[in-house]
């Protein structure tokens, strides 16, 4: 959800020939952008929302898989002293099927074939997703 804000947000930046009229509330909580709201603690609410959600999904989808490798993956690149080893994601590539897990300038790509294969392996597993 908030990958499709973020590319409606440039679509309209990039298809105006002036900046917007960017207006703040006394407190900070509200941003006025061309007259439109934007509430700011939604944003925060709607992440929070979104976080718990992915970590349900990805909790539901791992249980019985040895994650060790994926956790130490996930802390080494998203470590708030080097930047430069997160996750890239171009929010503009809008090619069909394209993620940023499976992106092979992330480090998640190189786990991918792991991850698939304890799917294989934990028969509780493929009987739970395999279709």
């Amino acid at each position: 959800m908030l990958r499709e804000e973020m590319h409606m947000l440039s679509a309209m930046a990039h298809s105006e020939t002036q900046l917007p009229c960017l207006l703040w509330n006394n407190d900070h909580s509200v941003l006025q952008v061309d007259g439109s709201p934007l509430v700011i603690s939604h944003i925060r609410d709607m992440v929070k929302a979104l976080l718990a959600r992915a970590d349900q999904l990805i909790l539901s989808l791992c249980e019985g898989t040895n994650m060790t490798a994926f956790d130490t993956c996930i802390k080494d690149s998203i470590n708030v002293k080097d930047p430069s080893r997160w996750p890239k994601d171009p929010l503009r590539n809008q090619t069909p099927g394209y993620s940023f897990l499976t992106d092979p300038d992330n480090p998640f790509y190189v786990l991918q074939s792991s991850l698939l294969a304890q799917f294989g392996a934990t028969i509780e597993m493929f009987d739970k997703f395999h279709l």
